[in-house]
């Protein structure tokens, strides 16, 4: 996959470098309104498993797009769309 070229790469890397110790996982079951994590099949992971941190909070959902990789947003943006718009109406 090609890196999109707006993205300052030494910019990124200050952002994963201050996220190293950062962990939401530790108050994640006091998150108590309607959420929606979206994930894709190849994308790196944030969480070990996406699945039990949504299982955790109370008003949560976890879509996963097949066939995507982090960029989900630009490589099926329709995907993406239909998703977040069914979720807005709900």
């Amino acid at each position: 996959m090609k890196i999109v070229p707006f993205i300052n790469r030494k910019s990124y890397v200050r952002v994963i470098d201050a996220l190293e110790n950062w962990n939401v996982l530790e108050c994640i079951d006091k998150v108590n309104v309607k959420t929606l994590m979206i994930g894709s099949e190849f994308d790196y992971e944030i969480f070990n498993d996406k699945k039990s941190v949504v299982k955790k909070m109370t008003q949560a959902e976890f879509v996963q797009i097949d066939d995507a990789h982090h960029f989900v947003i630009w490589e099926y943006p329709s995907r993406f769309n239909n998703i977040y718009k069914s979720f807005l109406k709900d």
